[in-house]
């Protein structure tokens, strides 16, 4: 429950906070904020573990939450309110009869819109009623059917193994740098995290740097017209940093005596990297073309990502003794290759003609998000699988 409160509504509230060309940035901090502490965790968990035992590392949890509590309380009143659904712009489907406003219509009364509440005693309570109109069990079955939605699928895949791959290089790590011949501590190898650290932060500047600005110049290029697919083009340094990281790794860590453990950690770091921005690109994809079932397709990808990494913890170090390492990350590094390839399928960007200009031929480079994504975007806004199924 609290991943769930920290990544799906977290990620879908950047939808609901920021204009789409203000969200690249917001959605790469977020997920710095929550892959880069989790790979800070096993940095600090080394050191404490030598010196205050392992069990502090739960105490620090318990106190960590304790703290927070009243503060979440006190500084984070509760502010939802039900919009008038024709203030929902961005996911309404707007009919031609909608579009001019009828000229018997009337200007709403406070009494028909509800307004966000004024801080009170109400508002800091703990908790104050349900704000959704929709019973609790439809709630919790609507992630369910987004399992085979194409574009939350297609998320779940650029997001989730990612994620499970470096689950899977903690076992690695833990592997080979304590025993022969490099014979770390729990301190060293709890160092070795720092990589993954630094590729968090790296990750984070180049998706803030690329994905709003990549967005405004590709809607240029498309006549001033933005288009989701557009911020699929995170995928390319994913597909470059990451997979290169996932090679390179199998084939360091499988020799340590002649790479030792710089090389390791460094192609560690080239994943991490490629995973922060392949968790921007997906999370954006979801916030920007599906907003509406925003919440329940990041519910989706968490799903997945969890029984995945799950599955990888349970019977990854069988495999990795079975398999040997280096065939292993070679087998998973082309899987996530031909993962990032398969986001042609939701946008393809077409070469312009040659076009003279002073006897010099330039190659002009437009977009355009016609394929599968737009048609699938434009089906399901047709045919809602939710409101088919009766949970909405």
């Amino acid at each position: 429950m609290l991943t769930l409160t920290t990544e799906a509504l977290v990620n879908a509230s950047v939808g609901d906070l920021y204009f789409v060309h203000e969200r690249g940035k917001r959605m790469a901090l977020a997920t710095l904020c929550l892959f880069g502490g989790a790979f800070l965790t096993p940095v600090i968990v080394g050191k404490m573990t030598s010196t205050l035992g392992w069990q502090w590392t739960h105490y620090f949890v318990a106190i960590f939450a304790a703290v927070m509590l009243p503060l979440l309380i006190l500084l984070v009143p509760e502010t939802a309110y039900t919009r008038d659904a024709r203030l929902e712009t961005d996911i309404a489907m707007v009919t031609t009869a909608e579009k001019e406003p009828s000229p018997h219509a009337t200007s709403t009364s406070p009494t028909q819109s509800q307004t966000a509440p004024l801080l009170s005693l109400r508002t800091l309570s703990p908790f104050n009623g349900r704000k959704a109109q929709t019973s609790f069990f439809k709630l919790l079955l609507r992630p369910f059917p987004l399992f085979l939605h194409p574009s939350i699928f297609w998320a779940m895949l650029i997001q989730g193994t990612l994620i499970g791959w470096t689950v899977l290089i903690g076992i690695v790590l833990a592997a080979i740098m304590i025993g022969p011949p490099l014979w770390f501590n729990e301190v060293q190898t709890g160092y070795m995290y720092g990589g993954a650290v630094i590729g968090a932060v790296l990750g984070f500047a180049l998706a803030g740097l690329m994905a709003d600005s990549s967005a405004r110049y590709l809607t240029k290029r498309n006549n001033g017209v933005y288009e989701p697919e557009f911020r699929l083009i995170l995928v390319i340094p994913q597909l470059i940093f990451g997979c290169a990281g996932l090679y390179g790794f199998g084939i360091t860590a499988s020799n340590t005596p002649t790479y030792g453990w710089f090389w390791p950690d460094f192609f560690f770091a080239l994943v991490v990297m490629g995973m922060v921005l392949g968790a921007v690109a997906s999370a954006l994809y979801i916030v920007d073309a599906h907003r509406e079932i925003a919440v329940e397709g990041f519910t989706c990808l968490l799903v997945f990502k969890n029984i995945f990494s799950f599955g990888l913890t349970f019977s990854g170090y069988e495999w990795l003794v079975s398999g040997d390492i280096k065939p292993v990350f070679t087998a998973i590094a082309s899987v996530q290759v031909v993962i990032c390839c398969s986001t042609v399928l939701l946008c393809k960007y077409r070469l312009a003609t040659y076009r003279k200009y002073r006897k010099v031929h330039e190659l002009t480079f437009c977009s355009c998000a016609d394929v599968f994504g737009k048609k699938n975007r434009s089906f399901f806004a047709r045919h809602d699988i939710l409101e088919k199924l009766k949970l909405k």
